[in-house]
């Protein structure tokens, strides 16, 4: 029985360390992690993150927004909440917004770890408003050689009661 007892404490010790093993890799795994984050294009060489986890885009003036995505485990895939309003694509690292309709959507990001992010994206419409302008009539000869006389008349009359400045 001695014998059986130093193998099946030989079997346990093992076992024990494998399982430290194990765990030990799984942790050095878990640290090397990061969650997935987005940033505006680089811009003078510095990063320019997403706050808030929201981005506005002023539509119809911009065609299109850009952003970085990094973290995560880089096997994202990604959902759309309006497919009518906006557009995503992804390629090479980037995420690319091209607005259709003012409104609001929220983009999803997930990775193969079950990670996600939640981008609210927030489409404004510029008020663009077209006026007709009414054509303005146009002064004749007659009318502005008053308006001289008049301007004239007032500045001679200024002159002689002394204001010197006044038109």
């Amino acid at each position: 029985m001695n014998n059986k007892t130093g193998t099946m404490k030989t079997k346990l010790l093992f076992l024990l360390l494998l399982l430290a093993a194990f765990v030990g890799c799984r942790k050095e795994e878990d640290d090397n992690f990061h969650p997935i984050e987005l940033q505006y294009a680089f811009y003078n060489d510095k990063p320019n993150p997403v706050t808030n986890n929201q981005v506005t885009i002023n539509f119809p003036d911009e065609t299109k927004k850009e952003l970085v995505i990094f973290g995560g485990d880089g096997t994202y895939s990604i959902s759309n909440s309006d497919d009518t309003k906006l557009g995503v694509s992804r390629m090479d690292g980037y995420l690319t917004l091209t607005p259709f309709a003012p409104g609001n959507v929220v983009v999803t990001i997930s990775d193969g770890r079950n990670n996600s992010y939640s981008l609210k994206v927030e489409i404004k419409s510029l008020l663009r408003v077209k006026m007709n302008v009414k054509e303005k009539e146009v002064d004749t000869p007659d009318k502005i050689s008053s308006v001289r006389r008049n301007k004239l008349t007032t500045f001679r009359r200024s002159k002689w009661l002394g204001f010197a400045g006044a038109n």
